[in-house]
């Protein structure tokens, strides 16, 4: 592998699911339970955290509240680290 080669074992890691699309599929998810009606509320954490672990699928998800806002996710992933 080039990174090896050029020393930088260890140094270099990135998500193993692309956030872009990750996000996107938890959010039309998330969109289509609430036009259904199996959520209520726009900002129901415990269903937007189901959404994204779905999408996430085998790879693990921390979602937590930033900074004590409502409505604002931090969302870490695993790591794939080369």
């Amino acid at each position: 592998m080039r990174i090896a080669e050029k020393g930088g074992t260890g140094r270099f890691s990135t998500w193993p699911v692309p956030f872009s699309m990750m996000s996107t599929a938890a959010a039309v998810e998330y969109a289509k339970m609430y036009a259904e009606g199996t959520i209520t509320s726009k900002n129901d954490p415990e269903a937007l955290k189901k959404c994204y672990a779905e999408a996430a699928g085998e790879y693990k998800l921390t979602i937590s509240n930033y900074d004590n806002k409502d409505n604002f996710y931090l969302i870490l992933s695993d790591y794939l680290t080369y």
